[in-house]
């Protein structure tokens, strides 16, 4: 709960930032901070508090709501008009994709075994390391096209890169 809630609460936060300060810097700190986030958890050992969990967790949903927005403008304002339906779908489709794997990783380090807790550190880690690769990914962005917004907040606020025909 707490994950999705800090998500939900600061993925607006992440498309204003990104607007400030440009996309790369907020989709890579997003990154690092769910790597962090998921790292700390992995730490956790048997022993552990609520609070611990979920403030390892708060990082987690930071990470995700910094990044998810604008990684997803910066993907779409980076084709034609024409093409943003297409680029919408294929972005779903890596969720599903995304989603799907992360099942199978959660599955498999749930099961029930004698080496359990080595299996839920390794699930974390291979979490961590899907950020880490996001917020290296995030290096190759292209800063988001568009002109900055009116301080009345009228007009586009990514207009598309080429003009429709």
């Amino acid at each position: 709960m707490i994950l999705a809630a800090t998500m939900a609460i600061t993925s607006p936060l992440g498309g204003w930032i990104a607007e400030w300060a440009g996309v790369r810097r907020v989709v890579f700190a997003g990154g690092l901070l769910g790597a962090l986030g998921m790292a700390a958890l992995a730490r956790v050992g048997t022993s552990f508090s609520l609070v611990d969990v979920g403030a390892r967790l708060l990082l987690v949903g930071l990470g995700l709501g910094l990044s998810t927005g604008p990684s997803q403008a910066a993907a779409l304002s980076a084709v034609d008009q024409r093409l943003s339906g297409r680029a919408s779908a294929m972005i779903s489709m890596l969720r599903y994709v995304g989603d799907i794997a992360g099942t199978t990783i959660l599955s498999v380090a749930l099961g029930r075994s004698a080496d359990s807790l080595t299996r839920h550190h390794m699930a974390l880690w291979i979490f961590a390391g899907a950020f880490v690769s996001s917020a290296l990914c995030a290096l190759a962005l292209r800063p988001l096209v568009g002109k900055p917004v009116p301080a009345d907040g009228t007009g586009p606020r990514l207009p598309a890169q080429h003009p429709s025909p």
